[in-house]
């Protein structure tokens, strides 16, 4: 049905190539300041567990401006952030109609790296732009459908309809 791929192998050579140097975004406890810089795609994966069983596991996949390094980075964002931010952009006081988002957040977390983590999202309080570096290193980084197609190794997910995603 399926065909093998090794993400760990396929991460370790896009970052020989320079693609990930930023790596990816490691959310900590607390306050997690970011600024949205690319679309969200979906990015639904296979792999095995502790116990060699195959699991599902659903997230988006961007690039975000890291406020605390200042770095751009991967981010596998939770689905649960994903819909914080949807309705900020239905917001009238937050709304926006681009990426990069014109203002940063943060993602606050609890159990940062555990099954049981907890999200929420607030915004700053108000938008700010981007400097001439930040959006160089933006461009630098290249389009995130470009970044997915090689993580994947050329392969795209054909029938995904994210509908199916749970809320």
């Amino acid at each position: 049905m399926g065909s093998d791929f090794d993400f760990g192998a396929t991460r370790k050579q896009a970052e020989k190539e320079g693609l990930i140097a930023g790596g990816f975004l490691k959310v900590q406890d607390g306050s997690n300041r970011i600024r949205l810089v690319s679309r969200c795609l979906p990015d639904p994966q296979t792999f095995k567990n502790d116990k060699g069983e195959e699991e599902q596991r659903f997230k988006w996949l961007c690039l975000v401006l890291d406020r605390r390094d200042g770095q751009v980075k991967l981010y596998g964002m939770p689905h649960r952030v994903y819909k914080e931010i949807e309705k900020l952009q239905q917001t009238p006081d937050y709304e926006f109609s681009a990426v990069p988002m014109p203002y940063d957040i943060s993602v606050e977390v609890e159990n940062a790296g555990k099954i049981n983590a907890r999200y929420g999202v607030l915004p700053a309080r108000k938008s700010t732009e981007l400097t001439v570096a930040e959006k160089d290193a933006i461009a630098e980084k290249g389009s995130i459908e470009e970044i997915q197609k090689k993580l994947r190794g050329g392969r795209t997910e054909e029938h995904f309809d994210p509908d199916d995603i749970p809320a």
